[in-house]
């Protein structure tokens, strides 16, 4: 877990609950190692299992919730936070989560006077959870339209994550890193590389929908997804588990020799079409489009993965996606 070798840590936890199966905080941290892989539904079943086993934890049900409000189910999200103001009714984690997950489903009323609340009782916040709690209003006014209380809570939002040390650690360059390493491999190579992938073709290519936060890709995702004959991978991630396994060792995985080995290359985009059972079915036929956004930067590692999948870019008026 420590090392971030997350294929590892996955067998490790696993191993030790086939002895353990009633250790809750083993389930828990199982469910945080594949949230880190992009695997929705393993972390799903994993802090579900938590809760089934201890209840009496806060942190398993926000983890849970946060899951489901990550991939716009929050009929759910709400359904798990409710749960634990069963047994947390003053935890204010829980009571923030909730008016989240309620802005999100129109129910202004109610998401406002939880905050409020807060506010009354004078709640002394964590910092995240002050931020949490500032980043809220600000959606709420926004939408609202009250500009001047949206950028009052903006602001101080702003000040509070500049004061937390996790905001001193971040690597702003990660992804940045990701590419340039793709880079030293020159152009030249990653061609060469593609061709030779050309040769063993996958019998399943995926269609890959990128873009960016706010782009209108979930509309375009609906609208695909009613077609008979595609199947969508809605932001789950499969590709998730192959990009950690290159960001863990990029000096193994991102030479030329390793890439131009057909077992490799077979290897790797089996890790892929293992997770994608998950959401699809392969076998069957349809197009299957995986989309998720922030997948534009991992276009090199597709092109390696899948040289004749038909990339779709979404694309839309900046001022739709700032005002």
């Amino acid at each position: 877990l420590q090392l971030r070798d997350n294929e590892n840590a996955i067998k490790a936890l696993e191993r030790i609950l086939k002895i353990d199966a009633t250790n809750d905080k083993l389930y828990f941290r199982l469910g945080l190692v594949y949230m880190r892989t992009g695997s929705i539904e393993g972390a799903i079943k994993a802090f579900e299992q938590a809760i089934n086993i201890n209840p009496h934890e806060v942190n398993y049900h926000l983890q849970l919730a946060d899951v489901y409000e990550k991939t716009n189910e929050h009929e759910k999200a709400l359904k798990v936070i409710f749960q634990g103001l069963t047994y947390f009714p003053d935890s204010s984690p829980l009571q923030i989560s909730a008016a989240k997950s309620e802005r999100r489903l129109g129910k202004y009323k109610e998401s406002l006077e939880r905050l409020e609340n807060l506010r009354s009782q004078g709640a002394d916040l964590p910092p995240h959870w002050k931020l949490e709690y500032d980043i809220e209003l600000c959606f709420f006014y926004d939408q609202r339209n009250n500009a001047y209380l949206a950028f009052h809570h903006f602001t101080k939002a702003n000040s509070t994550v500049r004061s937390l040390p996790e905001y001193q650690k971040v690597d702003t360059n990660h992804s940045l890193d990701l590419i340039r390493n793709l880079g030293e491999l020159d152009f030249g190579n990653i061609n060469k590389i593609i061709n030779f992938s050309k040769n063993n073709p996958p019998q399943v290519q995926p269609v890959f929908f990128v873009g960016f936060p706010r782009s209108g890709t979930t509309l375009l995702q609906k609208v695909l997804d009613s077609h008979h004959d595609i199947q969508v991978i809605e932001e789950n991630n499969p590709l998730g588990r192959v990009t950690s396994l290159i960001e863990s060792e990029p000096e193994k995985y991102l030479k030329g020799s390793f890439l131009l080995n057909t077992k490799n290359i077979k290897k790797l985009q089996a890790i892929y079409f293992s997770e994608a059972k998950k959401y699809v079915s392969i076998d069957d036929g349809s197009v299957i489009v995986d989309k998720l956004p922030m997948n534009i930067v991992q276009v090199p590692i597709i092109k390696i993965l899948f040289p004749g999948a038909k990339i779709l870019l979404g694309l839309r008026h900046p001022c739709d996606c700032i005002l």
